[in-house]
């Protein structure tokens, strides 16, 4: 599991679906970076070109599940924030919970 230390997450208490919404451009850095996109963990994914990234552009937006449909943690979802090399970097995030778990 990726978040070993987390007893909620470890019991299943976690988004189920995360929109992130990009509110400017972003001249260098600021990428989203999926280092197991693929299931395969890619180290340093910020700055290694196999690593799955998105780059922050207004208006655009990420849509993904950090949950399996039954339930269990999706350890593919695996995201972060690369730094911002230039400019600075403006997002929104809107989650969605499983309130029955």
């Amino acid at each position: 599991m990726e978040y070993p230390n987390n007893v909620q997450v470890q019991k299943g208490n976690n988004r189920i679906l995360t929109f992130f919404i990009y509110l400017n451009d972003v001249p260098s850095g600021g990428e989203t970076v999926f280092p197991r996109v693929d299931g395969n963990y890619v180290d340093n994914a910020c700055t290694n070109p196999n690593g799955f990234k998105v780059k922050p552009k207004k208006g655009s937006a990420v849509l993904f599940y950090s949950m399996l449909p039954d339930g269990n943690l999706d350890n593919d979802s695996l995201h972060g924030g690369c730094p911002v090399i230039e400019g600075e970097k403006y997002a929104a995030n809107v989650w969605f919970w499983d309130r029955h778990r």
